[in-house]
């Protein structure tokens, strides 16, 4: 596919006003027409804005502001996987903080995926720099919607959870130890590539710690969630670059974007790797102090919404074993400062003591 779409019925402003109506979005009135603007790309899908005009009689609530999002042929996976998050998660969900969905066109046979998203550019942005504690505290909060709602769920155990993952997520996916144990022989096989490529750029102590790492996280993590106890739906990619802060908090909440890469696994990998992977943006590092106290905030909010075997000790545990996961990411993105990053906090949360 060279473009955005083959397939343009979206430009079909009686397919949308069937569309909206249908969701209850369009009581009344109809679209008159859809202009679409440039489109741009991303590593996963083609996307292209929509302007949209409606008839007099159309509420005030319409969405004028849409985009298209097509996945590549290559991640259709990924776009699967988003779909069945609208259609059974967010729609399990009041509220989720993400951005509300219009469509979801699947063609298999062709590895066609295309949604219909409310464009949130004007109201929404991703964090200029590292949010400041009440942002975060927000974005704790907005993170425990999901991992509250499906803590220890059934769903999450069902065949789907237990395929094969890609992306950043898989050395945290609790999945069977087979596929696992393939996921740590590919990372070890990466690392060395990476490793061998940078030659003196990569401390001799930083390859001793990856090497070690590796080496001893399948028996750490499997080890952990074996018993499939305290696990949850997590994002997997929850970097600043995928949460959008509302410009104004009056009118609008924050929303959490890109969902093709979420699997089963321990929560706060979540905020670990939001914080650790913020240091890559070049901000200056999270302070240890306010690092605690969210991964406080979550653990308390964990306890607001019922969830009572999980103390204070095994939340930090978990937090200090997805630190040390944070050092498996950089390896795919081949990305020395990311790795720098996750080394600091390796070295901030004690994670050595762990691999011993």
């Amino acid at each position: 596919m060279a473009g955005p779409s083959s397939d343009s019925d979206y430009l079909d402003p009686g397919w949308l006003t069937s569309r909206l109506c249908e969701q209850g979005h369009l009581p009344s009135g109809e679209a008159l027409s859809i202009t679409p603007g440039q489109s741009f790309e991303s590593t996963a899908a083609y996307l292209t804005p929509l302007t949209v005009t409606y008839s007099r009689d159309a509420p005030a609530s319409a969405p004028h502001q849409l985009i298209v999002k097509v996945y590549r042929e290559d991640w259709y996976g990924g776009g699967r996987a988003e779909a069945v998050f609208y259609q059974e998660f967010v729609a399990a969900m009041p509220a989720a903080p993400v951005v509300p969905c219009y469509d979801v066109t699947i063609v298999p046979k062709h590895r066609y995926c295309r949604f219909v998203f409310q464009d949130i550019s004007k109201t929404h942005a991703p964090p200029a720099g590292i949010p400041g504690q009440a942002r975060l505290e927000e974005i704790v909060d907005g993170l425990l919607q999901f991992h509250t709602q499906w803590w220890e769920h059934p769903r999450i155990n069902r065949s789907y959870f237990l395929g094969e993952a890609g992306g950043p997520l898989r050395m945290v996916h609790a999945t069977k130890e087979s596929t696992f144990r393939t996921y740590c022989q590919h990372i070890a096989r990466g690392f060395r590539d990476f490793a061998d490529g940078l030659g003196d750029e990569l401390p001799g102590e930083w390859r001793q710690l990856c090497e070690r790492a590796i080496a001893v996280w399948p028996s750490l993590f499997l080890n952990r969630v074996s018993a499939g106890k305290a696990l949850t739906f997590v994002h997997g990619d929850f970097g600043l670059w995928n949460i959008y802060l509302p410009r104004d908090a009056q009118t609008h909440r924050l929303c959490f974007l890109d969902w093709e890469t979420y699997k089963r696994s321990i929560g706060v990998y979540d905020l670990a790797y939001m914080l650790v992977t913020a240091d890559y943006l070049g901000e200056p590092d999270i302070s240890s102090r306010m690092e605690v106290q969210l991964l406080r905030r979550y653990h308390e909010g964990l306890l607001a919404h019922g969830i009572a075997d999980y103390d204070w000790e095994a939340c930090r545990y978990d937090y200090r074993l997805s630190v040390i996961a944070n050092l498996f990411p950089p390896v795919g993105w081949q990305r020395l400062r990311s790795l720098r990053a996750a080394i600091t906090a390796f070295h901030r949360w004690d994670c050595a003591e762990l691999l011993d």
